[in-house]
């Protein structure tokens, strides 16, 4: 990555020395090496939303002693916050809170300093929900061995009690406790799977079965796909157990919506939102909270805004007051929104599970 460090770096900075570079990052690894990362506010930062102020200047700090460094360029900044999100990933740490907080946001910010994080971070996303279901749950179970307490078995039956016997006792106690280490990780993948299974045991029903959870009904050609995108969305975020759920999550969304009638091929956020009941806008909030100000999760700040003000003229002003984007310029197709929804979702999920 520290190759591609250099060529993004020009972005702010057209003909750096090699002295910029090597403390530009260093300062790099060592943000990374701190053990309480805030990694929402460092997502916002880099996509230039409204970040806390302490978490800023902690940033900033670590740059800022080299006299190079202009803590005001806000540019530097961003693209700093966004090399540090992929070292980061690269270096095995927040891996799953870094690829859902940023696939949040970027939708609504395509413009991000660094163009190529997105397909970065949406790889690594593809990436590790494969993985959580291609390795074999043989592969990760431990052997488990009885061949110690065998030989002190026939030791003993041999008669008198003897250096020997304490050496093997000895070693009869070390194969107990590397069975009950065995017997803890085989337990503990064997419940992953079970995880695993019902997850997908859920998810299939809810295929097949052409059924709306929330709305209660079967999906059918009554039923708008602009209307009930951002619903399905929630339904399948709804049933994943393991984050960040299933490889084919957008093939599954795209077979529900199928289900339904095709209006619109592309819709405004504001169109989308104030096409939802209020109950049901009322329950995703109580399903899935607002985190913080909302910024790191865009749809949900939108139905918060629409439920607090009750119109579309006023929401969507709060809307853009509070996040800095035009919820009517914010246009997509019904499965995006659908699978941004999912997104939102599990991103608090997740945060809600760590607290």
């Amino acid at each position: 990555m520290r190759e591609n460090f250099c060529e993004w770096y020009r972005i702010v900075c057209v003909d750096p020395s090699n002295e910029q570079l090597k403390s530009r990052w260093e300062s790099v690894q060592e943000y990374c090496e701190i053990e309480e990362i805030n990694i929402l506010e460092l997502v916002k930062m880099f996509f230039g939303l409204p970040t806390d102020a302490s978490f800023k200047k902690q940033f900033i700090d670590l740059y800022a002693k080299d006299l190079t460094f202009q803590s005001k360029n806000e540019r530097e900044i961003s693209l700093l916050a966004g090399v540090t999100i992929i070292e980061l990933m690269e270096k095995e740490i927040h891996v799953t809170k870094i690829v859902l907080a940023t696939m949040c946001i970027a939708l609504f910010k395509q413009d991000a300093i660094i163009p190529d994080v997105q397909a970065i971070v949406s790889k690594k996303l593809k990436d590790i929900t494969a993985e959580i279901r291609d390795l074999e749950t043989e592969q990760r179970m431990r052997t488990i061995s009885n061949t110690e307490i065998t030989e002190l078995k026939k030791s003993l039956e041999l008669g008198a009690w003897n250096p020997q016997n304490i050496v093997e006792f000895s070693k009869v106690l070390s194969n107990i406790a590397a069975n009950f280490n065995a017997l803890v990780n085989n337990q503990n993948e064997l419940s992953k799977s079970l995880i695993i299974f019902k997850e997908d045991s859920n998810i299939l029903s809810w295929l097949f079965g052409e059924w709306s959870n929330d709305l209660d009904k079967p999906l059918n050609g009554s039923i708008k796909r602009s209307e009930t995108a951002l619903i399905l969305g929630k339904e399948l975020a709804d049933l994943v157990e393991q984050i960040p759920g299933p490889y084919p999550a957008k093939a599954f969304l795209k077979k529900m919506l199928g289900h339904c009638k095709a209006d619109k091929k592309n819709i405004s956020l504001v169109e989308m939102v104030d096409s939802l009941d209020e109950s049901w806008k009322e329950l995703l909030l109580d399903d899935y909270n607002i985190i913080n100000n909302g910024e790191n999760t865009p749809i949900l700040l939108s139905v918060s805004k629409a439920l607090e003000t009750n119109e579309p003229k006023v929401w969507k002003h709060a809307y853009q007051k509070a996040i800095g984007i035009d919820a009517e310029e914010m246009i997509s197709d019904p499965l995006t929104w659908a699978y941004q929804m999912y997104l939102e979702c599990l991103l608090v999920k997740y945060i809600n599970r760590e607290e």
